[in-house]
């Protein structure tokens, strides 16, 4: 079982009989190998740049992985991302807090993550190893699917951080 843990930026647990710890970033175009440490004016999780232009259009962006549980499917190659592996989202990833509906809970309208490696664009809430993808790659090829668990103590990620309410001053 692996674990993310979203605000240490740590990817780690064990794939079949090998431990991994690693440095890994998710969301807000964090892993981009054009910023390194994200947009500029950008400082941790709870200011992400959440639009720019590309191609003529502008592109959403999105915070990090939603926590819960999702099965790392082995490794293929993916026509925009190259070599990944795809997390297929569990009940757990779907559902979130949400204190203003009828029954406290929402289902996330975002989907369609992968662990991958480090591009022009960075992540839109995939997890994104900053070092030994290779080895990580080979590791999910020989013994997924395997279980990963993400975790973040204290901050929202199933959207984007919401604006202050309007009477704060």
């Amino acid at each position: 079982m692996l674990t993310y843990d979203i605000a240490n930026e740590r990817l780690f647990g064990a794939i079949g009989n090998q431990n991994i710890a690693l440095w890994a970033r998710s969301g807000g175009g964090r892993g981009s190998k054009i910023h390194p440490d994200g947009e500029s004016g950008q400082l941790g999780l709870a200011l992400w740049d959440t639009q720019r232009q590309e191609d003529g259009a502008k592109r959403i962006r999105g915070g990090p992985l939603p926590p819960g549980a999702y099965v790392v499917q082995k490794p293929a190659i993916h026509p925009t991302l190259g070599l990944s592996a795809y997390l297929e989202q569990t009940v757990t990833s779907l559902l979130y807090a949400n204190p203003s509906s009828a029954i406290g809970l929402s289902v996330t309208n975002r989907d369609g993550f992968y662990i991958h490696g480090r591009g022009p664009k960075g992540s839109d809430g995939c997890v994104v190893p900053m070092e030994k993808f290779n080895q990580l790659m080979a590791l999910l090829k020989a013994h997924a699917p395997v279980v990963l668990r993400v975790v973040n103590a204290g901050a929202r990620t199933d959207k984007l951080p919401p604006a202050p309410p309007a009477n704060v001053a």
